[in-house]
C-alpha cells in the first residue's frame, strides 16, 4: 500500500472536477457530444485507445448483444492492402468511428499510404477523411483519440512519425519529428495531454509528445519530442506490440527482451528497470494494466517464459520487486491482462506466429488459476461490458474475444466470436461461439474488438476489411432508468468502506445525465450514486468519522470469517495510507490491526488448504507428462509464497517436490534424446546392424509420456521412420525368393526370434507409424504357424492300424501286412530330409 496516498492526492482535484461536471442537468451536457471540442475528452462514453479508456481500461457499461442470434453485421470496408499493409484498429467518440486504410479508390503517390477516415457508427457512412498519409507498409498499425484530436503513425525511410488530426474535420494539424529506429510498432497512448508511443527493434525509442497545436496555420509543422529514451541495444524486437501505463508521475511500459521500464513522465528521466522478475527470462510485449484497488501493476509474459506477473508499485513509481506475484503457463502470452471484480482475464498468443497459451482467468489478488477455455487461442485481448451486472447474478460480466485462427481450412474458412459470461465466485467455463461465417470474411485476426457507446462491436481482420456488429433489435441497445439503476445498486454501500473505481462512478453519472426525466425518476437510489462519488474523492482523513464508527462494529478477531476481509482490509490500507498525525485520532487503530492479521491468517489458512487438496489431486507421478508442468509450477509458486510457518504444513511439499523433479527428468530426457538423434541417426542409413542405436535412442526415450514423445519433432522426424525402416528390414529377413520362407526344424528357432525382434519394435510404433510397415500379414501368419509347428522328431509314433478278422473268413493271416498310407509316410519322411533348408536374410 506504499504510495496509495500520494497518487489519490494527485488525482484528487482532477476527479473533484470531473465528478462537478458529471452533476450538471442533461440540458447543459450537449458539449459531451461534440468529440472535436475540449469538453469531448471529459466523456466516459469513448473508446479511445487500446483498451478504451485508461481508467477502466477493456471495462464498457454499453448494452452489447448478449448472444449469437443477437448479432448482425451493420457494415464492412475494405481496402487493398495485405498483411504488411493492414487496416488500422478502431477508436469510438461519440456517434463516430475512426480508422484508417489504403482505400481502392484512391490513387496515392506511393501504394502502401494511407486515409483517416471518420465514419457513423451505425451505417459505416464517411463523414470526414484525411490527405494521403506516408506509410512505407505497417505490420501494426495504430490509432488514438485524446484532446479533440485523433492520431495515427507513418513510417518512411529511418523510423515513424505520428500525424494529428482534428476529430472532428480530420484536417492535418501537425506530425511528430521522426521517431528513429523501425516503424511504431507499440500502441499510441493518450494521458493527461502527451501522447507516448515506442518503436520496434533494438535501440528503439520511446518517445513522449505534447498534443496541442501550437501553430495552427501550419498544417506541416514538425513537433519535437518532449523527451525520447533509448531502449538499449540489448532490447532484442525493442518496443513490440505494447503499450504504456500510468501510475501517479510514472509511464510504464516493457521491451521484448524482458525490461519493465518506469520513467517520470513528464522528462522520461529513469525511475526503475525491473528485469528477470522472480529469476525469470521474460519478454513484455503486452500492455501493463495498473489495478489500483491493490496497487499492483500486471503485465503478462511472451515467449516461452509465459504467464502473468503482479508487481506491487511504490509511491515513487518504482517497482517493489520483493513481492512479485506469478502465473506461469505454456505456449506464450501476446494478449494484455483485462482486470475486474478481482478476476484477471488473458488470452495467449505467443510470438508473431501465434502459440498456445489459452484463454485464462485468474484471481487477481493471488494469480492462481480459476479455469482455462483451452480450444480459444487469441493473439487479441478481452473486453467486456459490464451492462448486466447486477448483485443477484454476482456481477455477471460478458467477454468479446475474437481467435487468431479461423476456423475451418481454405477456402471454407470462417470466422468465430466468442461470448464468455463470466461472475465472482464462478469455476467453470460459460460461453458461447459464435459463428461469423455470414458476417465477416474468414481470415486470421490478431485484434482487439472496440465497444462504442452504443454497444456496437468494431474490428478488422487480415481479410483487410474493418467490421462493425450490433443488435438485430436496436432498441435492446438503449440505456434506461432501470439500467442505471442496477448499476448504482450492485456498487457496495459507502459504509463497506469498500474500493470504487471512481472512473466507474463518472460513468454512471454520465448515464443518468443523459437519461430523460422519465427515465431519470426510476433511478430511485441516484442518492447512492451522490454519496459514493463523494467518498471516493474524499482523502482518508476526511472520512475519519465513518473510520472510526466502521472500526467499532468490528466483530472480534474469533468471530471474523473471509466473508468481511475486503471490508477489513480496506480500512487497514485506508488508515494506513493517513498521515501521522491524522492516526492519531483514529480510534481502535489496535482492534483494526488485529482484526486484518486475523484476515491474513485465515487467507494463508485457507490458502494451504487449497494447496494441499490440489497437491493431492495431481496424478502419480508415473502418469505426470508436460502438461502438467504449468500446473506443478504455479503450485510451486503458491508454496513459496507462504509464510514459513503454514508452509510448514503443507504436509505433502515432497510430492510436489518430486513432480517438479519428475517435469525436469521429462526435459533432461527429451533434451538428450534429440541430442543423440541429431548426432547420431539424422544422417544414418538404416540396416539390421543398426539395432544397438536404435536401442540407445529408444532408451532416451523409454522414460518419456508418451503424450510427450508426440511433441518432440525429431521423434517423429527420424526415430520412428527409422525403427519403421529397421521393422520392415527384419521383415524382408523372412522371405526366400520373392515368398515367406518355409519352417523346418533347423530354422524355426531363428525365425521364431525374428518375429519376437519384429513385435517387439512394431510394438514401439504409433498406430500412426505402424501402416508403414509392409507386410505385417506375413509376420502374423507366421506367427500362428510357428506356434503350431511341431518337429517330425517330436511327432508322436503312430501304430498301424489291424486287420479284424472278418466273420465267416476261414482264410488266416499268413503274416502282417503294412497299409499303403505307411508306405507314403516314410516315403515322405525321406524327402523331408533331403529338402531342408535354412533361412536367408535375403530382399524380396
Amino acid at each position: 500500500m506504499r504510495g496509495r496516498t500520494s497518487m489519490k492526492k494527485l488525482k484528487r482535484i482532477t476527479s473533484l472536477c470531473m465528478a462537478a461536471v458529471m452533476l450538471f442537468s442533461v440540458s447543459s451536457l450537449s458539449a459531451f457530444a461534440a468529440p472535436g471540442s475540449e469538453s469531448g475528452t471529459s466523456t466516459t462514453l469513448n473508446w479511445t485507445q487500446f483498451l478504451g479508456n485508461e481508467e477502466l481500461k477493456g471495462v464498457s457499461d454499453a448494452k452489447t448483444p448478449k448472444t449469437g442470434a443477437e448479432i448482425k453485421e451493420l457494415w464492412r470496408s475494405q481496402h487493398k492492402g495485405n498483411i504488411m499493409n493492414n487496416a488500422s484498429p478502431t477508436v469510438a467518440v461519440g456517434d463516430s468511428i475512426y480508422y484508417y486504410e489504403t482505400d481502392p479508390d484512391i490513387s496515392y503517390t506511393s501504394s502502401s499510404n494511407r486515409t483517416l477516415y471518420k465514419v457513423k457508427a451505425s451505417t459505416g457512412e464517411v463523414e470526414a477523411s484525411s490527405v494521403e498519409i506516408p506509410s512505407n507498409g505497417q505490420l501494426l498499425p495504430q490509432i488514438c483519440y485524446g484532446n479533440g484530436k485523433v492520431f495515427v503513425f507513418g513510417t518512411e525511410t529511418g523510423g515513424s512519425r505520428i500525424y494529428a488530426f482534428d476529430a472532428v474535420t480530420l484536417k492535418m494539424l501537425f506530425k511528430t519529428a521522426l521517431i528513429p529506429s523501425a516503424q511504431i510498432e507499440s500502441a499510441i497512448m493518450y494521458h493527461d495531454g502527451y501522447i507516448y508511443a515506442g518503436s520496434y527493434n533494438a535501440n528503439g525509442e520511446f518517445a513522449c509528445f505534447d498534443t496541442e497545436d501550437t501553430d495552427p496555420q501550419n498544417t506541416d509543422e514538425e513537433k519535437t519530442a518532449k523527451w525520447s529514451y533509448n531502449v538499449g541495444a540489448d532490447a532484442g524486437q525493442g518496443i513490440l506490440w505494447d503499450g504504456s501505463e500510468f501510475v501517479g508521475d510514472a509511464v510504464i511500459f516493457g521491451t521484448a527482451a524482458g525490461k519493465l521500464i518506469s520513467l517520470n513522465r513528464f522528462t522520461g528521466a529513469e525511475i526503475d528497470v525491473l528485469s528477470k522478475p522472480k529469476g525469470e527470462d521474460a519478454g513484455f510485449t503486452t500492455t501493463p494494466y495498473y489495478y489500483e484497488k491493490n496497487n499492483m501493476l500486471y503485465v503478462s509474459m511472451a515467449e516461452s517464459n509465459s504467464g502473468v506477473i503482479a508487481v506491487p508499485m511504490n509511491s515513487d513509481g518504482s517497482f517493489d520487486d520483493d513481492n512479485i506475484l506469478m502465473y506461469k503457463n505454456s505456449g506464450g502470452i501476446k494478449s494484455s491482462v483485462v482486470i475486474y471484480n478481482d478476476r484477471v482475464y488473458v488470452c495467449g498468443g505467443g510470438g508473431h506466429g501465434g502459440g498456445n497459451a489459452p484463454f485464462t482467468v485468474l484471481d487477481a489478488n493471488t494469480l492462481e488459476e480459476i479455469y482455462t477455455i483451452p480450444d480459444l487461442i487469441s493473439k487479441g485481448s478481452a473486453v467486456l461490458t459490464t451492462a448486466y451486472a447486477t448483485k443477484e447474478n454476482n456481477q455477471q460480466v460478458y467477454l468479446y474475444i475474437t481467435p487468431y485462427k479461423p476456423a475451418g481450412t481454405y477456402p471454407d474458412r470462417t470466422s468465430q466470436l466468442y461470448i464468455i459470461k463470466d461472475s465472482i465466485g464462478q469455476t467453470e467455463p460459460d460461453y458461447e461461439i459464435v459463428d461469423m461465417g455470414d458476417k465477416t470474411v474468414g481470415q486470421y485476426s490478431s485484434q482487439t474488438y472496440t465497444i462504442n457507446k452504443d454497444g456496437l462491436l468494431s474490428i478488422y481482420n487480415d481479410a483487410n476489411y474493418v467490421y462493425c456488429f450490433g443488435n438485430v433489435d436496436e432498441t435492446a441497445q438503449i440505456i434506461n432508468g432501470t439500467d442505471v439503476y442496477n448499476q448504482i445498486a450492485r456498487q457496495p454501500d459507502t459504509n463497506e468502506f469498500k474500493y470504487y473505481n471512481e472512473f466507474e462512478l463518472r460513468r454512471i453519472q454520465e448515464r443518468y445525465n443523459n437519461l430523460s426525466a422519465e427515465e431519470q425518476a426510476k433511478v430511485t437510489n441516484i442518492d447512492k450514486l451522490t454519496e459514493m462519488l463523494a467518498v471516493a474523492n474524499m482523502l482518508p482523513e476526511e472520512r475519519l468519522d465513518e473510520l472510526n464508527d466502521a472500526i467499532a462494529s468490528l466483530p472480534e478477531t474469533s468471530e471474523i470469517t473471509l466473508d468481511q476481509a475486503e471490508t477489513i482490509e480496506s480500512l487497514y490500507n485506508t488508515y494506513l495510507s493517513m498521515t501521522d498525525e491524522a492516526k492519531q485520532n483514529v480510534v481502535g487503530a489496535d482492534k483494526l490491526a488485529a482484526a486484518y492479521t486475523s484476515v491474513q491468517e485465515l487467507r494463508n489458512a485457507a490458502a494451504t488448504e487449497a494447496l494441499v487438496n490440489e497437491i493431492n489431486a495431481l496424478p502419480l507421478e508415473q502418469e505426470l507428462t508436460l502438461s502438467d508442468e504449468t500446473q506443478i509450477d504455479n503450485l510451486l509458486q503458491r508454496l513459496e509464497a507462504l509464510p514459513a510457518e503454514y508452509a510448514a504444513l503443507v504436509a505433502n511439499a515432497d510430492k510436489l517436490n518430486a513432480a517438479k523433479a519428475r517435469m525436469t527428468d521429462i526435459h533432461t530426457r527429451i533434451a538428450g534424446l534429440e541430442g543423440f538423434i541429431d548426432q547420431n541417426l539424422a544422417a544414418a542409413e538404416i540396416t539390421l546392424d543398426s539395432k544397438a542405436m536404435l536401442d540407445e535412442a529408444l532408451a532416451w526415450a523409454e522414460g518419456i509420456p508418451a503424450a510427450d514423445l508426440e511433441s518432440v519433432s525429431r521423434y517423429g522426424q527420424y526415430l520412428l521412420p527409422a525403427v519403421t525402416d529397421y521393422v520392415n528390414l527384419l521383415i524382408d529377413a523372412l522371405y526366400q525368393d520373392g515368398k515367406p520362407v518355409e519352417l523346418t526344424g533347423e530354422n524355426i528357432a531363428e525365425v521364431k526370434e525374428t518375429l519376437a525382434e519384429i513385435q517387439k519394435y512394431y510394438g514401439l510404433l504409433p498406430e500412426s507409424e505402424q501402416r508403414y510397415v509392409e507386410h505385417y500379414d506375413t509376420v502374423t501368419a507366421l506367427e500362428e504357424e510357428a506356434e503350431q509347428y511341431v518337429p517330425n522328431s517330436e511327432k508322436p509314433e503312430q501304430k498301424p492300424e489291424t486287420t479284424e478278422p472278418v466273420a465267416g473268413d476261414t482264410l488266416p493271416a499268413t503274416g502282417d501286412t503294412l497299409p499303403v498310407w505307411s508306405l507314403a509316410a516314410v516315403m515322405l519322411l525321406a524327402f523331408a530330409g533331403f529338402a531342408a533348408i535354412a533361412i536367408k536374410r535375403t530382399s524380396k
